[in-house]
């Protein structure tokens, strides 16, 4: 609306032709909305969006939310991102809808709602719009589908705590290859836990087999750190490039959010 008027005073000065400033400030006001437009394109093409809940499943009458997470792989804030998102309960046949606009979208921003779990059922977050918006509101972008928040359903970790080495190399190198070979998940982790910490130090044939699924498909092998320690083996996994870390938090997170797990 602001622009609306500037331009429009400007394109009065110019027809009475009130002076060189007037024709200065119309090209001026009338090169600004490409000017926004290019300042905003590179957050509004790097912003993403996720929806999802606050867990995977909950108890009737317990407190739950669900939530719009913004980010962009640029890390710069968009001027205003706009969406029409829809809840539904398949149980009662209740939909829900939301408009919200969200303005200076930081690269983390967040909204969330809170949700009615008085009704048993399974309930569905969609969005039926989502657009984001230049500098001036000028020019929108529709956005990409947002992505499940959390894990991705088809990324799949194996916790691997059986030291027994036909185990090993018939149950988890073996379908950890098959599933990456035939697409069953687009990503695959294997973790190191406890006992099996040791064997994959002392053991060349299940050496060879990771470092083999490692180059042909992609396998991720990550260990717990804590084990490694125990077992002073820390030196030894990081020379077969095993990621060490704390794996307590990120198991909990798997197991709370309901993320595919095999455990052997």
């Amino acid at each position: 609306m602001l622009y609306a008027l500037a331009l429009l005073l400007a394109f009065l000065g110019q027809i009475l032709d009130v002076g060189y400033l007037f024709h200065f400030i119309f090209f001026a006001v009338a090169a600004l909305p490409f000017l926004g437009l290019a300042v905003s394109l590179p957050a509004m093409l790097g912003c993403r969006a996720e929806l999802g809940g606050s867990a995977a499943r909950i108890q009737r009458g317990e407190n739950a939310s669900w939530f719009l997470r913004l980010t962009n792989r640029f890390r710069l804030p968009v001027a205003r991102v706009s969406c029409r998102l829809r809840l539904t309960n398949r149980l009662t046949g209740q939909v829900h809808r939301v408009k919200t606009v969200i303005r200076g979208a930081a690269p983390e921003e967040e909204c969330r709602w809170k949700l009615e779990t008085d009704h048993c059922g399974i309930l569905d977050f969609q969005t039926e719009r989502l657009w984001a918006w230049d500098c001036l509101g000028l020019f929108s972008l529709r956005l990409p589908p947002p992505a499940p928040a959390g894990e991705k359903p088809r990324h799949l970790h194996i916790l691997w705590t059986n030291a027994d080495p036909t185990a090993g190399k018939l149950m988890v190198m073996m379908y950890a290859r098959y599933s990456m070979k035939n697409g069953w998940w687009d990503k695959c982790t294997v973790i190191l836990w406890g006992a099996t910490v040791q064997l994959m130090l002392e053991n060349q044939e299940l050496q060879r087999e990771m470092n083999a699924l490692r180059e042909e498909y992609g396998v991720e092998f990550a260990g717990c750190i804590t084990c490694a320690r125990e077992l002073d083996a820390v030196d030894g996994l990081t020379a077969l490039d095993v990621e060490l870390e704390p794996w307590g938090p990120h198991l909990t997170r798997l197991l709370q959010t309901g993320a595919p797990l095999l455990t052997v």
